[in-house]
């Protein structure tokens, strides 16, 4: 009964940067790459928009890179967080409409840093905004123990293992169907 009603809600994602789409392996290719997010894992990229084309599920980023751009001196213009998804591969059709929950800048004492049971926060209030959804969530921070919640391995990035667990909270039962990386 409930795996029925969750059919019908929109499926969302919520989706950290660092760790979950820049593991540590990347910063030996740039040490700014948080910064000015140069490089994103081919391969968790390939697993998330695997996960978006097999459920619907459309991206929302729950991460500290919410809040600020960065300016592509060669490119010379500013770069939003959802334009350097969609340069890194994101398809552009799996990013939600409204693409960002108010983290960091959910808490107003605190205009650069928010503790991490506030990307909880966050989601809810996204939620509030845009209603209800079936959601998981990639983050390599343990801010809830939701089993909605995929724990990602810093040093790993959104792989296949994080992949199936994502999956399975969907209800995708054979989660390796179809599966071009």
């Amino acid at each position: 009964m409930v795996r029925k009603i969750l059919e019908t809600m929109e499926k969302v994602i919520f989706l950290d940067v660092d760790g979950p789409l820049i593991p540590s392996p990347l910063y030996f290719l740039s040490i700014l790459v948080s910064q000015d997010r140069s490089y994103f894992s081919t391969v968790a990229v390939a697993f998330v928009n695997k996960l978006c084309m097999q459920t619907g599920a459309k991206i929302v980023f729950n991460s500290t890179h919410n809040s600020h751009e960065h300016f592509d001196e060669f490119e010379g213009k500013w770069r939003s967080l959802k334009m350097d998804a969609i340069r890194h591969g994101i398809r552009p059709e799996y990013i939600h409409e409204d693409w960002k929950t108010g983290y960091p800048n959910i808490v107003p004492e605190d205009k650069f840093y928010a503790p991490t049971h506030e990307r909880m926060r966050a989601i809810q209030h996204w939620q509030t905004v845009n209603g209800q959804v079936d959601w998981i969530a990639f983050d390599d921070e343990p801010f809830t123990k939701d089993s909605r919640l995929i724990v990602v391995d810093f040093d790993r990035g959104i792989d296949y293992d994080s992949y199936k667990m994502a999956a399975a909270e969907f209800g995708v039962s054979d989660a390796m169907k179809g599966l071009i990386l």
